[in-house]
């Protein structure tokens, strides 16, 4: 799942850094780097992933001073993403309850938002916090949560209660936002709706034709997808077309997916980036 926030909102960056913006100006949102913050560390060009720990130290080796480092913050755009997703991952896979997952809420968005002052203070002055998915739409979650009841579904075959729990999980981070917002008025820091992203794409996927339940890549089950034989194990074959469907391996979304959740984000953070 890291990996999804990680394509998603990188391909996000490429559009805002390379498509004029949708004001009468026609101004290119200009960015020099775009920084993501999770538990891992890669450069690849512009895009740079970074803890919020090792930040500092990631300065230090590309400033010649602090002026210069809160130069280089202020033409950047910083993602605090995703925190939420492998802690809540492993809770579902565990079986954990539904009132189990929702006493982790304050912690998950407390650590997120945590990470997003501490980059503020750093002399980042845009930053995007992504919500949670409909995690409920994932055929990794539906084979791990199968219902006896098609009322525990709802119309597009997502299970309701990992659904209204990623809700809650958004609401409290928005109200999280607003709180940082006002706390420091000199940035800005955007919520990523991608939960209203997901929901845009399944109605695009109805309305084309794609798959929004099998996994392209997978074998065995509902929703072609065995968590012990998951893709790119031996002898579990690939569809011939990924682009019928939503689902690349069960977690993973395909790369029309992504380019499809992206523009409809695009959309809704570009205005607010304050370019």
């Amino acid at each position: 799942m890291a990996k999804l926030f990680f394509l998603l909102l990188s391909l996000c960056f490429l559009l805002l850094c390379c498509a004029p913006s949708y004001t009468n100006s026609h101004q290119i949102c200009k960015l020099d780097l775009l920084y993501q913050s999770r538990d891992t560390i890669s450069g690849r060009n512009f895009i740079r992933q970074v803890p919020v720990h090792s930040m500092s130290g990631h300065l230090t080796s590309i400033c010649l001073d602090r002026k210069d480092c809160r130069g280089k913050l202020g033409r950047a755009l910083s993602l605090v993403g995703e925190v939420s997703g492998n802690y809540y991952n492993d809770a579902i896979l565990q079986g954990k309850t539904t009132e189990e997952l929702t006493s982790m809420v304050p912690d998950v968005v407390d650590a997120t938002i945590d990470a997003a002052r501490k980059l503020i203070n750093l002399g980042t002055t845009r930053v995007v916090i992504p919500g949670n998915f409909p995690i409920g739409c994932f055929p990794i979650y539906q084979t791990a949560s199968v219902r006896n009841s098609s009322t525990e579904y709802d119309e597009n075959q997502c299970v309701k209660q990992l659904n209204e729990f990623a809700k809650y999980h958004n609401q409290q981070l928005q109200q999280g936002i607003e709180r940082l917002n006002e706390e420091k008025p000199h940035a800005t820091v955007i919520y990523a709706d991608y939960y209203k992203a997901y929901q845009y794409l399944l109605r695009y996927a109805r309305f084309t034709g794609m798959d929004t339940e099998k996994a392209c890549c997978g074998i065995g089950g509902k929703y072609n997808f065995n968590m012990t034989r998951r893709c790119g194990s031996r002898g579990v074959p690939i569809c011939t077309d990924a682009e019928r469907y939503v689902s690349w391996d069960g977690v993973h979304l395909t790369q029309k997916s992504l380019k499809i959740m992206a523009r409809s984000l695009l959309f809704n953070i570009f205005p607010k980036l304050q370019c």
